[in-house]
């Protein structure tokens, strides 16, 4: 049945022709099956059927092919052996393909390569046992993934505008879904447990969340802090629901949000506004623990909106420093915490993976993660992967921090670290957000964001207001370095400063 489908839709995207026009009295598939007997006797044109054999093969492995198990329904499959029936069909579908043209061209091959011709993935799934929703409490949960790199994706959109807002309406109120078409991803962001919902259209999204977050090993006994729907029928919004004490956040399917920056950033927007309830303040930017081989480790923090050089920053700074530095670890790449207690601020990571440009990376460390990066839009302006970077313990366990800087991507400077002498000079920069956008979001030209942060921050104002006078107080007194770093990424946009 799967192969019937795979050429009829073959035919139908390549040729508006019927099948009787190049097979005589048969259909493919029997065709097929005769020509794996070794059996031309029905052929008409053995040589234009071994081209059209290529071309279905072609086209079934430029779709994205996922396998999904569900341990509920299919009892013979679990955890233990879902990873050798992957391989078993995968060998399966080369085998027969190697085969049929074999016979075709009345010669074996002696060259072959092992190409992910079965499957892109296979999903296992199973159940949790929260309800809080009655509208969700059947949808699947994704308990484990295996990928066959190279995992490649082609969205539908490929970047992101605009910011989420805050409703005053729950948007699972009236929300409507088909089981069959939703999955669940369940995944640690921080240390809060967060339920991803996503229609299967989206697939591709929310499996590259497997490469940026820490997968939730305890979601079938435990309550989640936020429920993501990616894909609803309702309107956009985030909402907090006092009764169940959940964060709801919501994006409507349209197009648009088929790119998965926004799944990324529905995400930590309602986790950062968590935060900032919490009195915790959200980091856009990026942090990196350095120890060099004289032993003197420093934890360094570069806060900018997108585009303003800070993955690039910190790889310039891997290169530059490779004879000095011993290692570097990432607390986080794009979206950290501050947090006090008793005085002590640290800092924190949200993700143990990073979404970044693959211009921002330089081919070399490209081609070097090439096995495990998921690849988004790969031929496209502003192509990105999704790549693991750190480990869980290393985001979850907190940093001192020994210097915070702001990343100027605009100003021509003679020096590159301005280091400011108090807050009300340092916060006149921080909190204005200036930065020349890239073309990466739908911003384009100088532009400014309150504390360049338009995920939490931005939607709560006053309260980071209040938070940012707080910490950089504490910032100052406890000789932490506060600067700005001029990383010139955007000089050739400058004429574009006011």
């Amino acid at each position: 049945d799967l192969f019937d489908q795979i050429v009829k839709s073959y035919l139908k995207a390549n040729y508006n022709i019927d099948l009787s026009n190049i097979i005589k009295g048969n259909n493919l598939t029997k065709v097929c099956l005769e020509v794996l007997n070794n059996d031309l006797s029905n052929v008409l044109n053995k040589n234009s059927l071994y081209h059209i054999i290529e071309e279905i093969y072609d086209f079934w492995r430029e779709h994205k092919r996922y396998l999904i198990s569900d341990m509920k329904i299919s009892y013979s499959i679990n955890e233990n052996n879902y990873h050798d029936l992957f391989n078993s069909f995968n060998k399966m579908v080369i085998d027969s393909y190697r085969k049929i043209c074999s016979n075709l061209l009345g010669k074996s091959y002696k060259i072959m390569r092992e190409l992910a011709a079965g499957g892109n993935a296979f999903i296992l799934l199973d159940r949790a046992n929260y309800h809080g929703y009655d509208v969700l409490k059947d949808v699947p949960f994704i308990h484990s993934v295996i990928f066959r790199p190279p995992f490649m994706v082609y969205s539908k959109s490929n970047k992101r505008k605009g910011i989420f807002p805050i409703v005053n309406e729950n948007p699972i109120a009236n929300l409507s879904i088909n089981n069959n078409e939703w999955f669940c991803y369940p995944i640690l962001v921080g240390t809060k447990r967060v339920f991803v919902y996503f229609k299967s259209c989206y697939m591709a999204q929310g499996l590259a969340l497997s490469n940026l977050f820490e997968h939730d090993d305890d979601y079938k006994e435990n309550k989640p802090d936020i429920i993501v729907v990616f894909g609803s029928n309702t309107n956009d919004g985030i909402y907090y629901d006092k009764e169940k004490e959940v964060y709801i956040a919501s994006l409507k399917e349209r197009d648009e949000i088929d790119y998965f920056g926004y799944m990324k950033k529905i995400i930590l927007t309602v986790y950062n506004i968590q935060m900032i309830k919490n009195n915790c303040l959200p980091i856009h930017g990026a942090c990196v623990t350095i120890l060099l081989n004289n032993g003197v480790e420093k934890n360094i923090v570069l806060i900018g909106d997108s585009g303003a050089g800070k993955s690039e920053t910190l790889e310039a700074l891997r290169k530059i420093g490779q004879d000095d530095v011993l290692k570097m670890t990432t607390i986080f790449d794009d979206m950290g915490t501050f947090i006090l207690n008793d005085g002590q601020l640290k800092a924190y990571g949200t993700e143990i993976g990073a979404f970044v440009r693959t211009d921002d990376l330089g081919k070399d460390y490209t081609y070097k993660v090439f096995d495990r990066a998921i690849f988004m839009n790969p031929t496209a302006v502003n192509a990105r992967i999704v790549l693991p970077v750190s480990s869980y313990d290393d985001i979850t366990e907190g940093v001192k921090v020994d210097a915070v800087y702001y990343a100027n991507n605009y100003a021509q400077s003679n020096e590159k670290i301005k280091v400011f002498k108090n807050k009300e000079e340092a916060l006149k920069v921080f909190k204005t957000g200036s930065r020349v956008a890239k073309g990466t979001t739908g911003e384009n030209g100088f532009v400014s964001t309150f504390f360049a942060n338009p995920f939490g921050p931005v939607q709560l104002q006053e309260e980071t207001e209040k938070l940012l006078d707080e910490y950089f107080d504490v910032l100052f007194e406890s000789g932490v370095e506060v600067g700005e770093i001029f990383t010139g990424l955007a000089l050739e946009n400058a004429a574009e400063n006011p």
